[in-house]
């Protein structure tokens, strides 16, 4: 349920009420109860946030200045329905600019300023980077939960990972980008975001990003490549390079990417592959993921998860679901479960995450 609040924001201005033509109060509630473990390490039960969806709340509003063109914003902040706490953002796409967790809430999902024309989209701010699209539309879990492909995708390379999912101080333009699942046609993302550090120092092209995204989507089939470099001197340089596709033939949808991440590192070079689907079910769909991951290092460390979950849906908002996931790790690797890693993988040990959660969206 999308609610329309001009009368809201006319108690902070009311020149904005007026011009507005509409804003959009948005969010989303997940909560579960997870129990993940690692064979010869630890086992944690708590409850999450986020199984299904990341726990959000957002405004957006667009305003018709006439011609075919339009100026929109976005607001959009995570927070942990567990606890109500906020989450962490970064403020120049480096480990110097990582803020503490559980903090208040910030715009830390995103915060953008746009103009938008037939010609596309000039949009300025906090958003995602062009390869987690990526990421994120060709897994069946969408980056969420036990399964996430983020488990192995970027997990365990040596470069920086404090935007591998959105950046800070980000100039981009988009083409025909309605939303990174649901354009039709040829569509695009070209972005650029700056450090902010001082001039004259060795580090001062730090946090320094660019990166690209261009797909294509006709019917039943969407595919799409993406290129990123963040500069950091430390690890000379992190790039990300991914491409991934999907069919609905209707009786399933299925899915396949391909990334590889690295730093100019030696050894540093992460491949991967997923292989996945999402089959319907009654009113609701079961996912499943098989992914796998190699590192160039001299024991040539490797891993694989399989993964499968069940979404039942109780409305159009409101969702109940169950997943399962469990990571093999060989020659050295130590990977774990749960997307944010709440428990430390150990070496060749096998890592298991199970959820359990309720959806709400509105």
């Amino acid at each position: 349920m999308k609610k329309y609040v001009p009368v809201l924001l006319a108690g902070f201005t009311a020149n904005l009420a007026i011009a507005q033509s509409s804003v959009t109060l948005f969010g989303v509630v997940d909560a579960a109860i997870n129990r993940y473990s690692v064979d010869g390490g630890t086992t944690v039960t708590r409850l999450g946030s986020g199984g299904l969806a990341a726990s959000r709340i957002g405004f957006r509003g667009l305003e018709d200045l006439g011609g075919g063109l339009a100026a929109g914003f976005w607001l959009e902040s995570e927070f942990a329905a567990d606890s109500g706490t906020g989450g962490t953002t970064n403020t120049n796409n480096q480990a110097t600019g990582t803020t503490p967790a559980n903090q208040g809430l910030t715009f830390n999902r995103r915060s953008t300023v746009s103009l938008l024309g037939p010609w596309g989209e000039l949009r300025l701010g906090r958003d995602y980077v062009p390869t987690f699209w990526n990421f994120a539309v060709f897994d069946p879990f969408a980056m969420q939960g036990a399964a996430s492909a983020s488990n192995l995708l970027f997990a365990g390379t040596s470069g920086p990972s404090v935007n591998v999912v959105r950046n800070s101080n980000s100039i981009q333009y988009l083409y025909n980008a309605p939303h990174p699942a649901g354009a039709q046609g040829l569509y695009g993302q070209l972005q650029y975001a700056l450090g902010e550090n001082p001039s004259g120092t060795a580090t001062a092209s730090d946090g320094k990003y660019y990166g690209f995204r261009a797909g294509y989507a006709t019917g039943p089939f969407n595919g799409a490549i993406a290129y990123s470099k963040t500069n950091n001197l430390a690890n000379k340089d992190f790039t990300l390079t991914n491409g991934g596709m999907s069919w609905n033939f209707g009786f399933a949808t299925l899915m396949a990417s391909y990334t590889v991440a690295q730093t100019g590192l030696p050894n540093s070079r992460n491949s991967s592959y997923l292989l996945g689907a999402t089959i319907p079910l009654g009113v609701g769909y079961i996912p499943v993921s098989l992914i796998k991951t190699k590192r160039n290092n001299a024991a040539q460390a490797n891993a694989e998860q399989l993964a499968i979950g069940y979404v039942h849906n109780l409305s159009k908002r409101t969702a109940v679901y169950t997943t399962y996931a469990r990571v093999n790790n060989h020659n050295g690797a130590a990977f774990s479960v749960g997307g944010s890693a709440p428990i430390a993988g150990v070496a060749n040990a096998k890592a298991t995450g199970i959820d359990l959660g309720i959806r709400h969206s509105f």
